[in-house]
Order: structure tokens, then C-alpha cells, then sequence
């Protein structure tokens, strides 16, 4: 059997790879200290941990800044009502004025 491609050479050549790799995967595995060791199980739950908590950081962050947004809004609402009120009483003193020149 020759080793041009396609061949069972090529092929039985390309399963031997792939199996030295798959072992020294192994190998290294078994050298880690199980410390070491993360599954992808643990790798999703640590990153849905961290996901939650940050979620959770900023619905708290959403919400204190709703109602900061909430209490500017009712002080703005009170400027503006102090500002007509300020305007409608120099309407009044403008009449008055006008009325005393007349």
C-alpha cells in the first residue's frame, strides 16, 4: 500500500495521529492535579453563576436608577410649577403697572 491519499495508508496514518493526540490528552489529564481539573460541567455552572450574579447586579443597578429618574422627574415638575407661578404672578404685576400708568 502506497501513501498517496485516499489510500488505507493514508488513512491508517491519519487514526494514528488522532490517537497519539487523544493520548497525550489523556496523559496530560493524568498529570493535573485534580484540583486542576474542570469539566465543561463545571465551566457552564461557574459561568451561569457569574451570569446570575451579574444579572442580579444590575436589575438592583436598573431599578435604584429608576427611581432616582423618578424623583428628578417629580423635582423638575415642581421648577416648572414654581417657574408658571412665577410668570403668572409678573403677568399680574405687569397689568397692575400698565394700570397705574394708564
Amino acid at each position: 500500500m502506497s501513501g498517496k491519499p485516499g489510500t488505507r495508508a493514508t488513512h491508517s496514518s491519519k487514526i494514528a495521529a488522532s490517537d497519539n493526540h487523544s493520548g497525550k490528552a489523556a496523559e496530560a489529564r493524568a498529570n493535573t492535579s485534580p484540583n486542576m481539573q474542570l469539566t465543561r460541567e463545571d465551566l457552564k455552572g461557574m459561568l451561569d453563576n457569574m451570569k446570575d450574579e451579574i444579572l442580579s447586579e444590575l436589575r438592583c443597578t436598573v431599578t435604584t436608577l429608576q427611581s432616582t429618574v423618578s424623583s428628578h422627574v417629580v423635582k423638575i415638575q415642581e421648577v416648572e410649577e414654581g417657574l408658571n407661578d412665577v410668570d403668572g404672578k409678573v403677568a399680574v404685576l405687569e397689568r397692575s403697572y400698565a394700570d397705574l400708568n394708564a
